[in-house]
């Protein structure tokens, strides 16, 4: 039955597998920032106006956030493609 219900469970979430969230799981506090009404202060930050330095169309609906690694953002599509770009220029 055990089996029965992780495969149930596997094929409903997509490839995924949730563990729903507990208290005896995940003491504490379980928020990354801000307090319990989801507010938050910004002390620093980009200073006004801000502009758009770069964009790139890769054709293609992008599959999550892009990702950072050093001067490279990564970017999958549903392709299934990675594009890389220079986060300076946006070039390839």
């Amino acid at each position: 039955v055990t089996g029965a219900l992780i495969l149930a469970l596997t094929a409903c979430g997509h490839g995924m597998l949730y563990a729903p969230w507990s208290p005896s799981t995940q003491p504490g506090w379980t928020q990354e920032a801000g307090d319990a009404s989801g507010g938050i202060s910004v002390v620093e930050g980009p200073e006004p106006p801000l502009r758009l330095r770069w964009q790139q169309d890769i054709g293609k609906p992008p599959i999550g956030s892009p990702l950072l690694a050093g001067p490279l953002l990564l970017q999958w599509s549903k392709a299934p493609d990675l594009y890389v770009f220079d986060v300076a220029t946006g070039t390839r």
